[in-house]
């Protein structure tokens, strides 16, 4: 199942966002089953497997995050008034998102999602799933993966296809992390700090070797 993901990843990456959409399984499946551009093959190799796995762990895992997530109240009180303090403190980097989309944001925290945001635009509404901040996903991480994704929205158009088997995914993760350093450096040293502990040297120093001097510039550019 993962080869045949990523192999049509232009496809089928979208079985990341629709679960944000629908509002119980049986919803999910028919979704899945009808997603725009899918075939047969995908629904063979890749649906019908991936929704086999569903029925599987409905029920164990249903019971199990419905105690972890009511365990949480206070705390989830507690990242909701810290994230709008931090979206207020770089309000002109959100304000400037949403005069070039037109999208409005909004932010849906994860407890099972271990590993980077998600992020997509449907019906005027720009989704961000992000980490729910824990013991091994720092609050300030969880920002920066925030800023991150909504920095797609800036520099892939860059880019006039994002595919995962031409290097041009690749591409645009470079475009944004070198980006939000200098987004950081402009707005906060602290902030620009923190980030250059998270995202280390060798990896920022690939991406200046993977970009033209030209994207470089138009990178600057759009921050200007």
């Amino acid at each position: 199942m993962t080869d045949y993901y990523n192999k049509n990843f232009d496809r089928l990456a979208a079985i990341n966002f629709v679960p944000l959409l629908t509002k119980d399984k049986n919803e999910l499946v028919n979704m899945f089953n009808n997603l725009w551009g899918i075939n047969d093959e995908d629904k063979e190799e890749f649906i019908t497997p991936f929704c086999a796995l569903l029925d599987e762990w409905e029920q164990p895992y249903t019971n199990y995050w419905k105690k972890y997530v009511d365990s949480l109240e206070d705390k989830k009180i507690e990242v909701f008034n810290s994230f709008d303090q931090q979206i207020s403190k770089f309000s002109s980097f959100f304000d400037r998102i949403y005069q070039t989309t037109k999208l409005n944001l909004r932010i849906v925290f994860s407890h099972s999602l271990k590993k980077n945001g998600r992020a997509f635009s449907n019906e005027g509404m720009f989704y961000v799933m992000l980490p729910f901040p824990d013991e091994t996903h720092l609050e300030e991480e969880v920002f920066f993966q925030l800023i991150h994704e909504c920095t797609h929205l800036m520099t892939d158009p860059l880019i006039p296809s994002i595919r995962m088997d031409d290097g041009s995914h690749d591409t645009s993760e470079y475009q944004v992390l070198l980006f939000d350093l200098w987004l950081f450096e402009k707005f906060d040293a602290a902030y620009a700090e923190k980030y250059t502990s998270w995202i280390p040297k060798e990896i920022l120093d690939e991406c200046y070797n993977n970009l033209t001097d030209d994207r470089i510039a138009m990178l600057k550019n759009i921050l200007s």
